[in-house]
């Protein structure tokens, strides 16, 4: 027995249901490597060149060395014979091949969202409109799917939204349909003593269900508010950070400043929503290049180093360096 079923208001899907299949199947592009697994491939090779010991425990050696400290390919051409010329180079190309396919990155993962956005919407309208009670799984599948996609590019909107709360509203409807056969059958081959135990358990039913009402109501104000929070966590920690980024002299090339930002009120939910990692996860990382590059004269920037975001409890403490180039 269907559910709820397309209406005359209802739009015609902008795909055909092959194609919104295929186009749902895609998967989101992987997000790039980080500094350090680029470092470490690129010092092992070097290592190996030399004849040195590649291995992780010498490469975490060098990478405690150089990985809070910024140098540019000037630096390296005056300091050729430095005694962590190779390490300092290893890291100057892993932050150069983490840029270059980060850019890659965000147009594919914009282009992603795009096509997912279309597919989407198109996918689960054929569900909706075909859907029998054999189907509450498939269509429930679709729907966990869309749920738990949370690295969405802000530019595209989310167009099938609507069409998700037509799905699940099916998933409710097609499910309350079977409950209803079900018990239909069962009241009608119950004897009297049956009937009356029914009854109550209905009633007792009946109070469990406002009071659940309300327990689902409050926890979703605050999933809400959290997910409100953690949309804007990495423009807000962008924001105060790149505030602080200012010219204070000459050591800035080689030494850096230390800056920080700190906010209270930030749930594991949250965290884990905020910076696409599992819940339960005290430390992530963000990309310097979301503070911007603030200009000096001569040619000079200010940029900033990989940023450091832990949660202690509540507490969320966001913490990096900025440092002068060319």
């Amino acid at each position: 027995m269907a559910g709820i079923k397309r209406s005359a208001e209802d739009e015609t899907p902008s795909l055909s249901k092959q194609d919104a299949s295929r186009r749902f199947a895609v998967p989101m592009p992987k997000k790039p490597k980080t500094v350090y697994t680029r470092f470490k491939l690129i010092l092992q090779k070097a290592m190996k060149a030399q004849g040195k010991t590649a291995s992780t425990e010498n490469v975490k050696d060098a990478w405690n060395i150089v990985k809070n400290r910024h140098y540019s390919d000037d630096f390296l051409e005056e300091n050729q014979n430095h005694a962590n010329a190779t390490a300092i180079q290893a890291k100057l190309q892993a932050e150069k091949e983490e840029r270059d396919e980060t850019k890659d990155y965000q147009k594919s993962k914009k282009q992603w969202c795009e096509s997912f956005n279309e597919a989407a919407k198109a996918h689960l309208t054929w569900l909706t409109m075909e859907a029998t009670n054999n189907d509450i799984a498939l269509l429930e599948k679709a729907i966990s799917k869309v749920e738990s996609i949370k690295d969405w590019v802000a530019s595209v909107p989310r167009d099938y939204l609507d069409a998700l709360a037509k799905a699940k509203e099916e998933v409710k409807s097609l499910k309350r349909s079977g409950q209803q056969k079900e018990l239909v059958t069962k009241l009608r081959n119950a004897s009297d003593e049956e009937l009356n135990q029914h009854a109550q358990e209905y009633l007792i039913m009946l109070e469990n269900a406002k009071e659940l009402e309300g327990l689902q109501k409050e926890k979703q104000a605050m999933k809400e508010e959290n997910h409100s929070v953690a949309m804007g966590l990495e423009s807000e920690i962008a924001k105060n950070l790149s505030k602080q980024m200012v010219y204070t002299g000459s050591r800035l090339k080689n030494s850096g400043k230390a800056i920080s930002y700190r906010r209270s009120g930030v749930t594991p939910a949250t965290f884990a929503e905020a910076f696409d990692v599992k819940e339960g996860t005290k430390k992530a990382t963000l990309d310097g290049d979301i503070c911007g590059y603030k200009s000096l004269r001569y040619g000079a920037v200010l940029e900033c180093s990989t940023i450091s975001v832990k949660l202690n409890g509540s507490d969320l403490v966001a913490s990096a360096k900025y440092f002068m180039s060319r």
